[in-house]
C-alpha cells in the first residue's frame, strides 16, 4: 500500500529523526505498520515454502542461471552425482565420451512423452502455414526496409520497441522462404516467389547501408541505426541471409553475375569482422563497442551458435570460403563441449546455457556432418544428445511458450539420424516433431489449423501485418517477428526432411 503523509496525525513524542522522514508522526502508527510488514512477511515465507515443496520433482525452468546456486536446489542433484555423470575432461576425452554417453539414453522415452499429444501435419497443412507465414513477414516489412517488432492483433497495438538481432532475423527468414519456394514453388507460385525477392533485396538494402568499416582491414560491421554497439548476431545474421541468397540466386541467369559480386564483396566483410571476434578460449565477442573499438571479452551461446552456423554454411555453400574450414573444424568442438557437458556439470543438466546453443549448434551440426569434415561423427553424435536434451530434459513438448525454434534443431537431429539409418531415433523424432509444430500451427493467426484454438475463434482478424503470424502463447495475441521466423523455417525443414 502507498501511503499520503499529509493525512498522518502531525504529534511529536520525541526528537528521534522518524524513518518517514515526516514530523509529528505518532509511533504507534508507525509500529503498526511494522506489524503489518512482519505478518506479511512471515506469510509470504510460508507460502515460498509450500510451494516449493509442491513442486519437488517436477521440472523446474532456470533455477540455476548463476552458477552459484545450490544445485540440489536447483536440479535435485548433488554435486557428487553431477561430477559422476558430467566429469571434467579434456576436449581429445569429449568424443569419446559423447559417443557412449549417447549410447546410454533411452528413445523410448522421447516416443513415449511425444505418443501423449495428437498430430497429424502433412505436407498440404505445412505448405499452406509456410505461405501464410512469409507473407506475414513481407507485410511487416517497412518502408526502409527493416521491420514491425511486435503488433498486438487484438488490441490493435504496434510496438515502438526495436531489436537488432532479430529484426535482421526476419531478413534471413524471408531470404529462406524465397530459397524455399524457388527450390519447391515451381510456375504457380512465380509471383509470390517474385514477391518475395523483391522484400528480401530490399531488406538486404537496408542492412548494407547501414554497414561500416570494421577494425581489421576489409571488415565490415552493422551499425543499426539507433545504437552504439553492434551485435555479433546481428551480423552473423546478416551474414546468414546473404549466404542463403548468395545460394539461390543462379549465376548463369541473367544480370545476377553483377549482383552476386556485390553481394560476396559484403559478405567478404563481414566474415572477417565475425572471425576478428573470435576470442583467445574459441568463443565469440558478444558485441563491438563502435566508437571504443573495442571487442567485449563476454561471450553467449545464441551469438556462438549464430556465428560458427554461418561461417560454417559460407564454407559450405560460397565458393572461395573453404579457408574457413580449418577454423571451423578447431571451433566447433570447443563450444560443443562447453555448451553441453562443462555446462551441465557446472550450472545444472537443464542449463539455460546450452538452451542458447541448442538450436544454432544443432543445425551447425547437421551441416558440419553432411559435409563430412573433419571428425564429423562427432556432430552426429552431438545433435542426436541435444535432441534428446531438449525433448527430455528441457521438457519441450510441455511449455506453454512458443518452441518453434526447437524444432530447427530437433529436426537438424532428425536428417542426421535419417542419413544413419537409425530406425528408433528416427521414428521417436518424427513423432516429436509431428506433435510440436502440429500444437504450434494452432497458433497461426488464419492458419488453417487456427480454427482448432479457442482464442483465435474468438479474435478473427484480416489485417494482413497479422494473417499469418503465430502468438507466442495459445491465447496471446501479441505477434513477435522472431517468433513467426523461427516457426516458418521449422516449417521449411519439415517440409523437406520429414513430409516429403
Amino acid at each position: 500500500q502507498k501511503y499520503n503523509s499529509t493525512t498522518m496525525a502531525a504529534t511529536r513524542k520525541s526528537n528521534i529523526d522518524n524513518p518517514f522522514k515526516e514530523r509529528h508522526i505518532p509511533w504507534t502508527r508507525y509500529l503498526i505498520l511494522l506489524s503489518v510488514a512482519l505478518i506479511l512477511t512471515i506469510f509470504f515465507v510460508i507460502s515460498d515454502v509450500a510451494k516449493v515443496k509442491a513442486s519437488q520433482g517436477k521440472f523446474q525452468p532456470n533455477l540455476a542461471v548463476n552458477k552459484n546456486i545450490n544445485k540440489d536446489e536447483a536440479a535435485g542433484d548433488d554435486d557428487n552425482e553431477d561430477s559422476d555423470k558430467f566429469p571434467d575432461m579434456s576436449l581429445d576425452e569429449y568424443p569419446d565420451w559423447l559417443h557412449e554417453y549417447l549410447t546410454g539414453l533411452e528413445w523410448d522415452e522421447v516416443q513415449k512423452l511425444a505418443n501423449t499429444q495428437p498430430g497429424g501435419l502433412n505436407k498440404d497443412l505445412v505448405r499452406a502455414s509456410l505461405q501464410m507465414g512469409c507473407a506475414n513477414l513481407r507485410h511487416n516489412q517497412k518502408e526502409e526496409g527493416n521491420f514491425n517488432y511486435q503488433y498486438d492483433f487484438v488490441e490493435e497495438e504496434l510496438d515502438p520497441s526495436d531489436n537488432q538481432v532479430r529484426n535482421v532475423g526476419a531478413l534471413w527468414g524471408l531470404a529462406l522462404c524465397f530459397q524455399h519456394f524457388k527450390t519447391h514453388g515451381g510456375d504457380r507460385d512465380r509471383e509470390y516467389t517474385d514477391a518475395l525477392q523483391q522484400a528480401v533485396e530490399k531488406g538486404l538494402d537496408f542492412f548494407l547501408d547501414h554497414l561500416i568499416e570494421g577494425p581489421v582491414e576489409g571488415s565490415l560491421l552493422v551499425k543499426y541505426p539507433g545504437t552504439i554497439s553492434s551485435e555479433t548476431g546481428t551480423n552473423a545474421i546478416l551474414g546468414l541471409a546473404l549466404v542463403d541468397y548468395i545460394h539461390t540466386l543462379q549465376p548463369e541467369e541473367h544480370g545476377n553475375a553483377e549482383e552476386i559480386q556485390n553481394l560476396r564483396g559484403k559478405l567478404d566483410g563481414i566474415i572477417k569482422f565475425l572471425v576478428f571476434l573470435q576470442l583467445p578460449n574459441k568463443h565469440f565477442s558478444s558485441s563491438f563497442q563502435i566508437q571504443n573499438e573495442i571487442k567485449t571479452s563476454s561471450y553467449q551461446g545464441y551469438f556462438d551458435g549464430e556465428t560458427i552456423l554461418c561461417l560454417t554454411k559460407a564454407a559450405k555453400y560460397i565458393p572461395g570460403y573453404e579457408h574457413l574450414i580449418p577454423l571451423i573444424e578447431q571451433t566447433a568442438p570447443v563450444l560443443a563441449k562447453s555448451y553441453t557437458v562443462d555446462a551441465w556439470r557446472e550450472e545444472v543438466h537443464d542449463s539455460p546455457t546450452t538452451k542458447g546453443f541448442y538450436q544454432w549448434s544443432s543445425m551447425l551440426a547437421s551441416e558440419y556432418y553432411d559435409a563430412k569434415w573433419k571428425n564429423f561423427d562427432l556432430f552426429g553424435d552431438y545433435v542426436l544428445v541435444m535432441a534428446h536434451w531438449i525433448v527430455s530434459t528441457h521438457s519441450i513438448l510441455t511449455r506453454n511458450a512458443n518452441t518453434g525454434y526447437a524444432y530447427e534443431g530437433i529436426i537438424s537431429a532428425y536428417e542426421v539420424a535419417q542419413a544413419r539409418d537409425d530406425d528408433k531415433i528416427s521414428q521417436a523424432l518424427k513423432k516429436t516433431i509431428d506433435v510440436g509444430l502440429y500444437k504450434l500451427s494452432t497458433w497461426q493467426v488464419g492458419g488453417p489449423l487456427s480454427n482448432r484454438n479457442p482464442f483465435l475463434k474468438e479474435h478473427p482478424t484480416t489485417e494482413l501485418i497479422a494473417v499469418g503470424g503465430v502468438m507466442n502463447h495459445q491465447d496471446r495475441s501479441p505477434l513477435r517477428i522472431d517468433t513467426t521466423q523461427h516457426q516458418m523455417h521449422a516449417y521449411m525443414m519439415a517440409f523437406s526432411s520429414v513430409y516429403r
